[in-house]
This record gives C-alpha cells, sequence and structure tokens, in this order.
C-alpha cells in the first residue's frame, strides 16, 4: 500500500496517509457520544487533551440574578480575562435567563471560560452593555441625556440606551 495506513472496509481495503477519527465527544451518551472515540485514539497511540466543555450556557450565583431580566435579549460585548489579562472579546446577543446567561455569544464565550478554569488559571468575564461605544461617546451620551431630561432617574436615562427591561 501507498500510505501509512490500512482501513478495513465491507467493500475492501484503503490505503491512506492520514486518516480523521471522528466519533463526536462525550456530551449525550444516549446517542452514542459517549466518550468511547477517546479510547480507540488512545489505543492508536494519541495523546488526548482534556476535552473542554463548549456551547454551554454560562451559570450565575441565584443570589446574583435578578429573576426580572429571565427571557431579556440584548447586544452586548463580552470579555473573557484570564489570569487578569484580556483573553478574547466577543460581540452578540445574550439571552438571561431564571440559571445565567445563553445565547450565541455566551455560548461562544463558554469554551474559553471553561478551558481556563481546566488549566487551572484565574477566570473573569464582563459585560459591556454598549458594544463597539468608545468610553466618551457613552459619556456624551449620559451628558446629553442629563441635559435634555434633567429630571429623569438613571434607570429612564440608562433604558434609551438598553432594553427598559434590563435597565
Amino acid at each position: 500500500a501507498n500510505g501509512d495506513f490500512i482501513v478495513t472496509t465491507a467493500t475492501g481495503d484503503l490505503s491512506a496517509r492520514a486518516v480523521v477519527l471522528a466519533t463526536g465527544g462525550q456530551s449525550l451518551p444516549k446517542t452514542g457520544s459517549d466518550g468511547a472515540g477517546f479510547g480507540i485514539a488512545r489505543r492508536l497511540g494519541h495523546t488526548i487533551v482534556e476535552p473542554t466543555p463548549a456551547l454551554a450556557p454560562l451559570l450565575l450565583n441565584g443570589d446574583d440574578l435578578p429573576r426580572e431580566l429571565s427571557g431579556v435579549a440584548q447586544d452586548v460585548e463580552l470579555t473573557v480575562w484570564i489570569d487578569g489579562r484580556i483573553d478574547v472579546r466577543l460581540r452578540g446577543a445574550i439571552l438571561w435567563t431564571h440559571f445565567g446567561v445563553s445565547g450565541p455569544v455566551a455560548l461562544d464565550a463558554s469554551r474559553h471560560w471553561h478551558r481556563a478554569q481546566i488549566d487551572g488559571h484565574r477566570v473573569a468575564i464582563t459585560i459591556n452593555f454598549r458594544p463597539g461605544a468608545r468610553f466618551d461617546d457613552v459619556e456624551a451620551d449620559w451628558t446629553r441625556q442629563a441635559a435634555e431630561h434633567p429630571r429623569a432617574s438613571v434607570q429612564t436615562a440608562l433604558a434609551t440606551m438598553m432594553p427598559a427591561s434590563a435597565a
């Protein structure tokens, strides 16, 4: 054979220089995604990097989460900090839930959070509720709001910049 691998199938042998082992992870055993592929890879001599959960919601301490936010969606920028330094900034929609934060950008951030945790790093996530806005622009918006509506509460002014239910 010309390749390094011989793959035996019901219709005959195949020769290949490389083989992709695509067995899935271990997230849903009842569908066959039970992690058995990791054992196959180990038996073939591969080293396995500990799997990282991904596409998982971010859970918050129940005492820290205002229940009235559940069901509110908004665009934000999440910053993942690892050991006190910015690792990644992600922009997109979040969905506040009864247990924490979900939505596309939170699910994307979860893999960074979990990998840092697995590797023993200090990790934190901050949320920018005005994605793409520079600090000077936000300050100008607040100054304009205060000048135009001097008696407005902070919550009322904030509701002009983000979903009122989140404000």
